[in-house]
């Protein structure tokens, strides 16, 4: 998969780290942040 106009990245910050390397020269950088309401991350168990 390679980045081209128009595409969405969406990630979990829970379990995702992120390292922003300055290798854009001469693009913007836009990012943005949603936050959805629900049951917190303690609440939820896969068990």
């Amino acid at each position: 998969l390679r980045w081209s106009e128009g595409m969405v990245a969406i990630w979990d910050n829970f379990s995702t780290q992120h390292y922003a390397v300055n290798d854009y020269y001469g693009y913007r950088r836009e990012m943005r942040r949603t936050a959805f309401s629900g049951y917190s991350i303690s609440d939820y168990s896969p068990h």
